[in-house]
């Protein structure tokens, strides 16, 4: 059995299975710069309402002051299908919103690794 993950203490689950080996395979790496947002809470809001829109305006922060592509981490399967249709109403064609789950089908992740002309915002678990 093959586990990976980025979040998992290896140790610890390497022990629970009686001293599994560890196996460590690293990856390409990329500068990633993190900012870190609030979300402004006014009354009468409901959650999901404040949580869209802190998404919509920290990507738009990004879009303005940065190039390069845009990855989100988001908590589920749901919530990733409906920043990205938010995403999609609200930015340009330009723009290639791009979710990213582990329920895709193969060619719908792939996307993501494939070169594309446009600048991108990924939604993604951290599964994906």
């Amino acid at each position: 059995v093959i586990i990976t993950s980025a979040t998992i203490d290896p140790e610890r689950f390497s022990k629970h299975f009686g001293n599994a080996p560890i196996i460590n395979v690293s990856g390409r790496t990329y500068p990633v710069e993190i900012r870190y947002r609030p979300v402004e809470v006014e009354e009468g809001d409901e959650t999901d309402n404040r949580e869209q829109q802190a998404i919509l305006d920290a990507v738009d922060e990004l879009w303005k002051d940065q190039s390069g592509d845009i990855l989100v981490f988001m908590s589920g399967e749901r919530e990733i299908r409906e920043t990205t249709e938010s995403l999609r109403k609200h930015h340009p064609s330009t723009c290639e919103i791009l979710p990213l789950y582990s329920r895709l089908s193969e060619s719908e992740q792939e996307k993501v690794f494939r070169p594309s002309g446009r600048r991108r915002v990924v939604l993604a678990t951290n599964v994906a």
